[in-house]
């Protein structure tokens, strides 16, 4: 009786590695697209956390619906720099700075530099690299003054945006335009628009003392900073009008008389993330995912962890956990 050689015996190991092997492969080409969605979507989010970092400014994650254009698909909203104005002398053409009256552009100290020194009154309209920005998914606006003299005065006037001003009580206010959400049935009216006011306490702006001011429209809510503090917030319904013309530092009618510095303005844009093939679904415990600017999953919008389920023809192929640093579980 004659045994196996060994060129047989390699063959039937590989036939039985091949056999075994099958079912796997079957399963890993039956759902490529539900597995890969994990992994494009974990990594998603922690690119987010990363942007997030880079700009100092939160990052929110959200799962759209199929329309008629697109698939269903998570997008993420992110802050870019779209206008500034630091006022140092080399840099007044890039920032498209345009001085009016007596204003001096990049001739005093300010608070981190050179600044714009209206102590004679006058302006500066900045109209950057040219181009009205896109702010309908919000925007967030700073700068930081000195009112010499005390008295009140336009800081900021922005056309059919936005404008921010002191007041006789020595109090910070704003006012952000809003343009009202249209129904079907009205879709060829004119569009109404209406001015969302915020005011600070009185005797908040001292004469001849540095302060800090940070506007911001987002996600239904205007809020109005001073000194890192929040002094005013409203609520709001529709989009942001789009601005009729550059912003304008300064009061045209002079009453100002002081220092700003370092004025920016970072506009929220929509980014394309993973799409969602026919026949899988992506379940989390949330409408959305709040990533603070600091990286973190925001603790006020999520006490707790967030769990995302992936599911094909309702089994669940893969889920993991956003937790407060980090995906703490990937299955």
């Amino acid at each position: 009786m004659r045994g196996f050689t060994l060129a047989e015996l390699l063959l039937v190991l590989f036939l039985l590695g091949v056999l075994l092997g099958l079912p796997i492969a079957l399963v890993d080409r039956a759902d490529p697209g539900a597995r890969g969605l994990a992994t494009s979507l974990s990594s998603f989010i922690e690119s987010s956390r990363d942007r997030a970092r880079t700009t100092g400014q939160p990052v929110r994650l959200e799962q759209l619906p199929e329309d008629l254009e697109h698939s269903a698909r998570f997008t993420r909203l992110v802050f870019r720099p779209v206008l500034e104005a630091s006022f140092e002398p080399g840099l007044v053409r890039r920032e498209g700075l345009m001085a009016t009256g007596s204003a001096l552009v990049g001739e005093t100290s300010g608070r981190f530099g050179a600044c714009l020194d209206l102590r004679e009154g006058g302006g500066v309209t900045v109209s950057g690299r040219g181009g009205q920005p896109k702010l309908t998914e919000g925007f967030v606006l700073e700068f930081h003054f000195l009112n010499e003299l005390g008295g009140e005065g336009n800081l900021l006037e922005w056309p059919g945006l936005c404008q921010v001003w002191v007041d006789r009580s020595a109090g910070l206010r704003a006012r952000v335009e809003i343009q009202a959400s249209q129904t079907p049935e009205l879709a060829t009216a004119p569009s109404i628009s209406a001015s969302t006011d915020l005011a600070s306490l009185p005797n908040l702006v001292s004469p001849g003392r540095w302060h800090h001011v940070r506007l911001s429209a987002l996600s239904g809510s205007i809020q109005l900073y001073f000194d890192g503090k929040l002094e005013a917030t409203q609520p709001w319904e529709g989009t942001l009008r789009t601005p009729d013309s550059e912003p304008f530092l300064g009061d045209s009618r002079g009453r100002f008389q002081g220092l700003l510095d370092e004025f920016q303005v970072l506009a929220r844009y929509r980014e394309s993330g993973p799409e969602l093939r026919d026949g899988v679904e992506v379940f989390v415990d949330t409408t959305f995912l709040e990533i603070d600017r600091d990286g973190f999953l925001d603790p006020i919008q999520h006490p707790d962890s967030v769990s995302v389920r992936i599911m094909e023809l309702d089994s669940e192929v893969a889920s993991f956990v956003v937790g407060r640093f980090t995906q703490e579980a990937v299955q």
